[in-house]
């Protein structure tokens, strides 16, 4: 993998994580995104996404529950389903086309979630059993994606519990870190078991991602608004999603 990562790979690695680790999450569309675009191996994708999330919402995790914002009647459920779920989807062996429209839906349904979806007004309050099982059924779906592809789930996951009126916005954050920590390592922890890993390649990304993650998790928790840098995320997600477009079509 070392072949295939310039030296500006690092360094937007560490932008990305400066940005989800300041909203709480663990940048794993991002990265995959841009392992995409860069050509690298779709096998390598998957474990390279999940260890850096682990790393970027570690950071999120202690800074978010260490301020108080963490909620276990929300958390508890979601990670319940979603975590075994990760792990069975990071077992899988998957052929190249396969994974390739995975990570194409993927793409496209969090374009979807940033774009149309980026602010949303609208809100309903299930009953608190309703609540926990709406929650419990989407992490698992969320955790098995999370496994396969590499992201964390925590970019839906947020949105979900804001919709719900369960969580404020520093809550659900909190949530979504925690929700993209245990999904992350629940998947890589599985890829370790039943892939190969190619763990000289993931040095120079883990450094980025721990000194973007622990800095915008910092500010985050405290006084940042990424609103701004998440409208450059839009482009990434959407080169990526034109790059892995092209990709499925060769393969096919």
């Amino acid at each position: 993998m070392s072949d295939f990562i310039p030296f500006i790979l690092p360094v937007l690695f560490f932008v990305v994580a400066f940005v989800y680790g300041a909203v709480g999450l663990g940048g794993g569309t991002a990265y995959t995104a841009l392992l995409s675009l860069f050509g690298v191996p779709i096998a390598l994708i998957p474990p390279t996404s999940q260890a850096m999330n682990v790393i970027v919402s570690s950071a999120g995790s202690y800074h978010f529950t260490r301020s108080g914002f963490l909620r276990a009647r929300l958390i508890l459920p979601a990670i319940a389903t979603s975590m075994p779920m990760a792990y069975v989807g990071g077992s899988l062996h998957l052929s190249k086309q396969v994974f390739l429209f995975v990570l194409w839906l993927t793409l496209l349904l969090v374009g979807i979630r940033l774009t149309m979806l980026r602010h949303i007004h609208w809100r309903f309050t299930p009953s608190p059993t309703l609540a926990i099982a709406t929650i419990a059924l989407l992490s698992a779906v969320l955790g098995l994606i999370a496994g396969i592809v590499g992201i964390g789930g925590g970019i839906y996951l947020v949105p979900i519990l804001l919709v719900m009126n369960l969580a404020n916005a520093k809550e659900a954050a909190a949530c979504g870190a925690v929700f993209v920590l245990v999904n992350s390592l629940a998947g890589f922890i599985s890829r370790i078991v039943h892939h190969a890993i190619d763990w000289p390649s993931l040095l120079p990304l883990a450094i980025a991602v721990l000194l973007g993650g622990m800095l915008g998790a910092f500010f985050g928790a405290k006084r940042f608004s990424a609103s701004l840098l998440e409208k450059i995320l839009i482009l990434i997600v959407f080169a990526a999603w034109l790059g892995v477009s092209k990709r499925l079509l060769l393969a096919a």
